[in-house]
C-alpha cells in the first residue's frame, strides 16, 4: 500500500492516541464511510476500527484529513474547522473495536475530495506500523437536489369532501414557490404552500404538487384523494307488521362511505345494540308499534342510519286492527259544561272488540271501489287529498258501512270509538290532557287557534300515522291502545244515530245509540277543527248520506266470544 508524507512531516509535533492492540502478524486499521457523494450541509458518518488483535502491543493513533485543497489536518485539529465540518467525537476515544464521528459538511465548504486515513505506529516511534486505512468522499455541489413533498389532510371521507393541502420542499435553492393540480388534469389551479380544495363529487383523484425554486428547477409530489359518495343507508324489513308472535327478518343496505361496514340494529327502539350482523332476525312477542333503528359505519367512522316501523298486533287481532279489551270507562265530560250533549259522565261496559289503528285510507278504499263497483270518491281528483296514504273523504256514512261489511267488519259504535280514543280513565286527547301542541311539538293535525292552517304541517289531510313522535315537529298522537289519527285529521262516521239527550237514558253495557233518527254520530274533530272539536269526548253529526271533505272512517270488529279472555266472568 502507498505510504503517506514522509514520516519527518507527518508525525513532528501531533497529538496521538495510544492504544494497545493484539497482533499475530503486522496489524491493519480500516476508515469507512456511510456516504461517498454529498452535498453541503449533509450529514454522515466515519468510522475507524484496529483489525486482528493477537497479542498486546502499544501504538499510537492518528486520523488524518486531506482538503480538496491538499492540506493535512490530523486529528482532533479539524474537528476544531467549522468552515469545513461539524464533527461529534466520540463519546470515548478508544479503538476498540471501533470508532465513530458523526459529521455534516460546512455550506462553506470547499468542493471536491475529501480523504480520511488511519495510522498506526508502535508506539513513541515515527513509523507506520501494519497497513493503513482510507476512505474518500466527494462534496460535489452546493446544495442537495430539489425534493418537493406534499401532504393533505384528510385524504378519505365522503363529498362534498374539503382537504387541506401543505407543501414542503429541500434542497435546490431557495426561496421555492409552489403550485398545486388538485386532479391531476394539468391544469394548476392553485399556488401557495398551506391551499384547500373542495372535492364535491366522487372518485380517486391524484394531487399533483410542483415546486420550483429560485435556478427555476422543478420537482414534484403526488398524493391520492379518495372521494367517495356520502353515506346512506336503507334498512328493510319482512314483514314489518302482523300479529304476535311476529318472526322478522331484516337486511340493511349501506352505500357510499368505505367498505368494510359495520352494522348495530336497535331493533325495539329502546337505545340497546340487539344485534351486529347485516342480516339479523327478530321475533316480537308482544304488541305495539316499534321503531327499529338499523346503524352502519363505515371504515373511518362516518356514519348512517335508518328507522323501520314495525306494527305487532295482538296474537288475538286481526291485521292492523287493535285488540280493546272489555272492561268499564268513563264516557263523556264536563268540559263543555253540565248541560252539553257530552253529559252526564258515565260508566259503560264494553265487551272486549277490535278496532284499526288507523282511518281507511285511499289505496284502501280504492281496492273496493274495483272489487265492487261502488262510485269513486269526491275528491280523488284534488292532490291535496288523494295520495294513497291519505285517509279516504268524499263518502258517506252509508258507503263508509258498505266499506267495513265488504272487508268482514262493521262501523264502531259511539261508545266504542271513545273508549278507543281515550282509554279506560278519562283524558282530554288521546295522548293524555296537553294540548295538541305543547312542548314544541304537534300532536294532532288540526287548525288551532292563531296559528297557520298548516302549522302543524299540513294544511289538508295528513298521511295516517303521521303524528308519531319520529317524524319532524311531531309528538306521538297514539291512544292508550295504539290507534292513531282519534284527534283531528278527519271525523270519523260511528254507527249510532245522533241525540243530544242520549247520554241521560244509555245503557250501561255495550250501548248503541238511539233505535231511530235522522243524523249519524261522527267524532275526533278534522285538519280544520279548533282544539276544542278534536277532544276525544267531542260529538258532532252528519247525514247519513252526506259527504264532505272533512270526514273519514275506521272500521271495527267483534271478538269471538271463545277468545273474550276479558270478559266479566
Amino acid at each position: 500500500m502507498t505510504r503517506l508524507l514522509p514520516v519527518s512531516v507527518i508525525f513532528a509535533s501531533l497529538l496521538v492516541l495510544t492504544v494497545a492492540i493484539s497482533a499475530a502478524a503486522a496489524p491493519s486499521v480500516q476508515v469507512y464511510a456511510d456516504k461517498l457523494e454529498l452535498h453541503r450541509g449533509d450529514d454522515f458518518q466515519i468510522w475507524v476500527s484496529a483489525e486482528n488483535p493477537d497479542q498486546e502491543v502499544e501504538v499510537d493513533f492518528y486520523l488524518i484529513l486531506r482538503t480538496p485543497g491538499g492540506a493535512y489536518l490530523f486529528w482532533p485539529s479539524f474537528t476544531t474547522r467549522p468552515e469545513l465540518l461539524t464533527v461529534t467525537l466520540p463519546a470515548q476515544f478508544s479503538l476498540d473495536p471501533t470508532m465513530l464521528f458523526e459529521m455534516q459538511v460546512a455550506e462553506a465548504s470547499p468542493l471536491g475530495i475529501y480523504t480520511w486515513y488511519g495510522v498506526l505506529t508502535r508506539a513513541g516511534e515515527t513509523t507506520i506500523f501494519g497497513d493503513y486505512g482510507q476512505v474518500s468522499v466527494n462534496v460535489i455541489s452546493t446544495s442537495p437536489p430539489l425534493a418537493a413533498f406534499a401532504s393533505a389532510d384528510p385524504m378519505r371521507g365522503s363529498a362534498p369532501l374539503n382537504v387541506s393541502f401543505h407543501g414542503d420542499a429541500t434542497g435546490g435553492i431557495a426561496p421555492y414557490k409552489f403550485y398545486w393540480d388538485f386532479e391531476s388534469d394539468g391544469i394548476f389551479e392553485s399556488q401557495g404552500q398551506d391551499v384547500q380544495h373542495d372535492y364535491e363529487a366522487p372518485g380517486m383523484f391524484e394531487a399533483v404538487l410542483a415546486v420550483v425554486d429560485a435556478d427555476g428547477t422543478q420537482a414534484y409530489d403526488y398524493l391520492t384523494i379518495n372521494v367517495s359518495a356520502k353515506m346512506s343507508v336503507e334498512a328493510v324489513a319482512d314483514p314489518d307488521s302482523g300479529n304476535a308472535p311476529l318472526s322478522v327478518s331484516f337486511m340493511v343496505i349501506a352505500e357510499g362511505g368505505f367498505e368494510p361496514y359495520t352494522y348495530e340494529w336497535d331493533f325495539q327502539g329502546d337505545g340497546k345494540v340487539d344485534d351486529t350482523a347485516r342480516s339479523p332476525e327478530f321475533t316480537y312477542t308482544s304488541e305495539g308499534r316499534y321503531y327499529c333503528i338499523a346503524l352502519a359505519r363505515d371504515s373511518r367512522g362516518q356514519m348512517a342510519w335508518d328507522i323501520i316501523t314495525i306494527t305487532v298486533d295482538s296474537a288475538q287481532a286481526p291485521s292492523g286492527m287493535v285488540l280493546v279489551p272489555a272492561g268499564e270507562f268513563a264516557m263523556g265530560s264536563t268540559e263543555n259544561g253540565t248541560m252539553s250533549d257530552e253529559t252526564p259522565v258515565h260508566q259503560v261496559w264494553l265487551d272486549s272488540y277490535y278496532i284499526d289503528r288507523y282511518p281507511v285510507t285511499n289505496s284502501q278504499y280504492r281496492e273496493f271501489v274495483l272489487d265492487t263497483g261502488n262510485l269513486e270518491p269526491a275528491f280523488w281528483d284534488d292532490d291535496n287529498f288523494n295520495q294513497p296514504d291519505q285517509p279516504v273523504i268524499g263518502i258517506s256514512q252509508q258507503e263508509s258501512q258498505a266499506y267495513c261489511l265488504w272487508t268482514g267488519k262493521l262501523l264502531p259504535t259511539e261508545a266504542q270509538w271513545e273508549k278507543a280514543a281515550k282509554g279506560p280513565t278519562h283524558r282530554m286527547f288521546p295522548w293524555g290532557d296537553g294540548l295538541p301542541n305543547y312542548g314544541g311539538l304537534w300532536f294532532a293535525n288540526l287548525h288551532a287557534k292563531d296559528a297557520a292552517a298548516d302549522a302543524d304541517g299540513f294544511q289538508y289531510t295528513s298521511l295516517v300515522g303521521y303524528y308519531n313522535g319520529l317524524n319532524p315537529g311531531t309528538g306521538n298522537g297514539k291512544s292508550p291502545y295504539g290507534c292513531y289519527d282519534m284527534a283531528g285529521n278527519v271525523w270519523e262516521f260511528c254507527s249510532d244515530w245522533y241525540a243530544s239527550d242520549y247520554y241521560q237514558a244509555s245503557p250501561h253495557e255495550n250501548p248503541t245509540g238511539p233505535e231511530l233518527g235522522t243524523i249519524k254520530v261522527v267524532r275526533g274533530g278534522s285538519y280544520d277543527s279548533p282544539t276544542w272539536d278534536i277532544r276525544s269526548s267531542c260529538r258532532d253529526w252528519r247525514a247519513p248520506d252526506d259527504w264532505d271533505q272533512f270526514v273519514g272512517f275506521r272500521c271495527a270488529a267483534q271478538v269471538p266470544a271463545a277468545s273474550d279472555m276479558y270478559g266479566k266472568d
